[in-house]
Order: structure tokens, then sequence, then C-alpha cells
């Protein structure tokens, strides 16, 4: 990446009014069905390798956790902003 394609990935964000608790809910969206993704995945691993069974699910539970994390804090930041006709109801 050269320097004139940073620059004008960094002017897309600048001065933008970015909601943050829309942010985490997106962000929540994307990580829960990576940790469901993972679960599926563990479980069918553990088929073949059952040693893989126990690190894929402790990778699907943080994941999932950090995924209803990111919807619980996007909930409670929804909270501080006036413009309740925009918010995000979960």
């Amino acid at each position: 990446i050269d320097s004139d394609l940073m620059d004008k990935l960094v002017t897309l964000t600048e001065n933008k009014s970015e909601r943050p608790d829309r942010v985490f809910f997106l962000t929540g969206l994307w990580i829960l069905p990576v940790s469901l993704g993972l679960a599926v995945f563990g479980l069918i691993m553990s088929g073949y390798y059952p040693e893989t069974y126990a690190p894929l699910m402790g990778a699907a539970a943080l994941t999932g956790i950090l995924g209803f994390g990111f919807l619980l804090a996007s909930k409670i930041v929804g909270r501080w902003y006036s413009d309740k006709s925009s918010s995000i109801d979960i």
C-alpha cells in the first residue's frame, strides 16, 4: 500500500459522525456466527481428531462471549444518545 492509497483510505473516515453503538451491534452480529461455526467445526473435527474438541469449543465459547459482549455494549452505549428514533433495539 503506497502513501496515496493510505491517505485516501484515511480521508474516507475523517469527520464522520459514526455511532459506536451501531458499530458494536454490527460487530456482535459478525462475531456470533463465527462462534457457531467454530462449534460446528469442533464437533466435526472431534470425530477425526478427538484432541481438537476442547480447544475448538473453547474458541467457540470465547467468540460467543465476545459477540454477546458487543451486543450488550451496543445497548449500553446506545443510551448515551438522545436520538431514540435511530437507536438499535435488541
